[in-house]
């Protein structure tokens, strides 16, 4: 039978499992707090107090509140107030979604966001193009209710089409002469193909691949690449 009223052993165990929880995945929030603070120096971002990076400590120190707080009664007085700069929904949110969302500030192509803020100071359409996707990127970074890791991975997209100059595209009917044969070209039989080596190591199979698709096809193949 469920226990409809309280006693000091239920308040005990009440306050335990508050303690306990609040301490359950911290490390994954402190981890994302050390990751954003890295975003805003790469951005140029100064800290604000009710952005993604300032929602995340305060949520950081209410956890480590709970933990630490040693009276059964202060530790639900402390539950009761949590003084967050976002709702209880979004800390939820920013706290389940922790882990996700560090790991994609970790993979993130920061090497190549470099080339885009220097391109920014450009004019003209590569510059309009440069700012616009820092000053979404810094959007993203700041703002606590938008799913950041989704957010990450489309801005790395963008970022990555503005250093190669434009995302490639099946070229259009043409007519192009190969000695005397002259080449027509159709965007319906031509296949795009993306792969990313590593080290060395990783040669060999890339041309492997390659040689294997001249031999089942009889194509021709036309291979860019860019260094991070």
């Amino acid at each position: 039978m469920p226990r409809t009223y309280l006693t000091g052993a239920n308040v005990a165990e009440f306050a335990q499992t508050v303690r306990a929880k609040a301490g359950e995945n911290t490390a994954d929030l402190r981890n994302l707090a050390e990751r954003l603070d890295q975003a805003h120096g790469a951005l140029g971002l100064e800290a604000a107090g009710n952005d993604r990076l300032a929602a995340v400590r305060d949520i950081v120190g209410f956890l480590d509140r709970l933990t630490d707080t040693g009276g059964n009664v202060a530790v639900i007085d402390a539950l009761a107030n949590p003084s967050l700069p976002v709702a209880l929904q979004t800390a939820g949110n920013l706290r389940s979604e922790a882990r996700r969302d560090e790991t994609a500030l970790r993979g993130f192509k920061w090497k190549l966001l470099d080339t885009v803020i220097a391109g920014a100071e450009q004019s003209g359409v590569r510059g309009d193009g440069a700012r616009a996707i820092v000053k979404n990127l810094r959007e993203v970074i700041v703002t606590p209710g938008r799913s950041l890791s989704d957010e990450m991975g489309r801005a790395e997209s963008r970022v990555v089409d503005w250093v190669v100059g434009q995302t490639p595209q099946p070229p259009s009917p043409d007519k192009r002469t190969k000695g005397r044969e002259t080449v027509v070209v159709d965007p319906d039989k031509v296949t795009l193909h993306e792969t990313e080596l590593r080290d060395e190591s990783e040669l060999d199979a890339l041309t492997a691949e390659l040689r294997k698709t001249l031999q089942e096809n009889g194509s021709r193949v036309r291979v860019k690449w860019w260094i991070e």
